[in-house]
């Protein structure tokens, strides 16, 4: 008989397995910001998993299920980030006094170019090359997050629209994945 295969026989002690239940890794987060997240955010994740723990779906339980009408707080927090990194990257992009209008117009030649020249080689990485320039940095991040504008038009609004910060409570306690990303609040060169 194989030495690793060992026989169970009644009365045996059965050792559990190590490997952690999902459920577990959940309760281990919500210590973890009990201990080290602000009060909103305490309150916010324990009423949740509360909620799941009474049956409730876990989505619907951390308020992250839009309406039929809606677009999900995934998506939501998806396109702001895009166009927060779009916005550092209309900033960053080497021009002189120009107007917002043709400033649009270069956005998006850079964008096809981008999208052309670019990404084909970089959407494997898990963060754009060093010696990268500002604008294909943050072109990279942004198209991380989903398909990028193309439209001048659209570009132009997503420069002069409000900041959405619906979903500021979860992003004001960021993971530590994310200090490799630029910030997105640099002052343009």
């Amino acid at each position: 008989m194989n030495d690793s295969l060992q026989r169970v026989r009644p009365g045996d002690q059965v050792r559990a397995r190590s490997v952690p239940e999902p459920i577990d890794n959940l309760l281990a987060v919500q210590a973890l910001v009990r201990d080290h997240g602000p009060p909103d955010l305490v309150q916010w994740l324990e009423a949740g998993i509360c909620a799941y723990l009474s049956g409730a779906d876990l989505s619907a339980s951390l308020q992250l299920k839009a309406a039929p009408t809606e677009r999900s707080a995934a998506t939501r927090h998806r396109f702001s980030t895009r166009n927060k990194h779009l916005r550092v990257a209309w900033n960053n992009l080497a021009v002189g006094d120009i107007g917002d209008w043709q400033r649009a117009k270069l956005l998006a030649e850079a964008i096809r170019t981008f999208e052309q020249t670019v990404w084909p080689t970089w959407k494997w990485l898990d963060r754009p090359p060093l010696g990268a320039s500002k604008v294909n940095t943050h072109l990279f991040y942004a198209k991380d997050c989903g398909e990028l504008p193309g439209g001048v038009r659209h570009l132009y609004r997503i420069f002069h629209a409000v900041t959405d910060t619906s979903y500021s409570m979860l992003c004001q306690w960021p993971a530590p994945s994310h200090d490799q990303i630029p910030p997105l609040d640099e002052e343009p060169l």
